[in-house]
Parts: C-alpha cells; structure tokens; sequence
C-alpha cells in the first residue's frame, strides 16, 4: 500500500519555479542535482511545505527540468 505520493512536475525554468514555489507558496528547497552546477539547468529539486492541516505535515514536489536536445 502506497502511503505517500509526491507529484513530479517537468518545468520549463528551474529557477523560475523555484522561485515561485518558495517565494509565493511557502515551500523550501531540500536539495538540487544539476547536472553541470556551472548551470542553472538540467535539474532534479525537490521542495517541501510543512501544512498545518495534514496529519504528517509535510507536502512534498519535485521538479524535473530536462533542456532539449538539438536535431
């Protein structure tokens, strides 16, 4: 039985989203893989939100940025 789903969502910019979900909706960064950390993207984050109204109190997002790859 599943107990715990997290939503992974594949963003355009992952300093936008970033930025977004931590400056607007009050989430926090548990960490970032990059592939190159020279830049910004390709990128694996996760984010977490402590809300009051679940019994664990935790809510969970990760953010998968993959940039195309040229023809």
């Amino acid at each position: 039985m599943f107990k715990r789903a997290i939503p992974v969502l594949h963003v355009s910019n992952s300093a936008t989203a970033e930025d977004f979900y931590c400056t607007r909706l009050g989430f926090r960064r548990q960490f970032a893989y990059r592939v190159d950390d020279a830049k910004p993207d390709t990128c694996y984050m996760g984010l977490t939100r402590v809300a009051a109204n679940r019994a664990d109190r935790f809510t969970d997002v990760g953010f998968w940025l993959a940039q195309a790859e040229a023809d």
